[in-house]
């Protein structure tokens, strides 16, 4: 998810617990968003679901934390983004004279490294990953 938009997820309750002082069953549907924080996001609590009604519920998540982009860091992307560069490379020497070997492997590293520093940053959330909210 970008770090700057607000997503409404809702999530479900893989354990009972206790938040803000109300007992919240397995099974039961937490209701919110991940709002943008700095370095993240954070998951708002609204409400919960659970035995047939909705009851209030104010709570939030620690800043889940940005990474670059896992698919702009691939080994596939980086792979793309040095061939892009070799080809870069390629063309500089062709420009400035014959190419040799040297040229497109520093455009191939440039091209490397660019793909790499300029991945987006976004927040990673798995299927299974704990999220713990804490009564506001």
């Amino acid at each position: 998810m970008n770090n700057d938009r607000t997503y409404s997820y809702n999530l479900e309750v893989a354990r009972g617990t206790t938040v803000d002082g109300m007992y919240i069953p397995a099974g039961a549907t937490i209701l919110g968003r991940y709002e943008p924080a700095s370095g993240g996001l954070r998951y708002v609590a609204t409400g919960v679901r659970m035995n047939g009604r909705t009851y209030n519920l104010d709570a939030t998540s620690e800043v889940i934390e940005d990474q670059k982009d896992p698919r702009d860091t691939s080994a596939g992307s980086i792979a793309e983004d040095a061939g892009i560069g070799a080809a870069g490379g390629a063309i500089l020497g062709e420009v400035f004279g014959d190419a040799d070997i040297e040229e497109i492997i520093g455009g191939a590293v440039a091209g490397g490294v660019a793909g790499n520093v300029t991945a987006d940053r976004v927040v990673v959330v798995e299927p299974d990953q704990r999220i713990t909210l804490y009564g506001s």
